[in-house]
């Protein structure tokens, strides 16, 4: 399933990742699509708080890690 973006999966995307997602976004009708559902969610929602909730949803659909009240995993540790 196609969401509204591309999830980059770093914390320091380099410039190349970031052109290609946005690439793939402006180039793929269906980002569009999901980003105007998204759009009318958040444009219903009841203020704030339920911004939040459609927010959260969404991302948790996307990822379940990403559920409220999980804390996301760390980043991994260069030495």
């Amino acid at each position: 399933m196609v969401g509204a973006g591309v999830r980059l999966r770093t914390s320091t995307p380099r410039p190349a990742q970031v052109r290609r997602a946005v690439r793939r976004v402006l180039d793929d009708p269906t980002y569009a699509r999901a980003s105007r559902r998204l759009g009318e969610r958040i444009t219903a929602s009841p203020g704030t708080v339920g911004v939040v909730d459609v927010v959260e949803a969404t991302a948790a659909a996307a990822d379940p890690a990403l559920a409220p009240g999980r804390a996301p995993a760390p980043a991994p540790r260069t030495v």
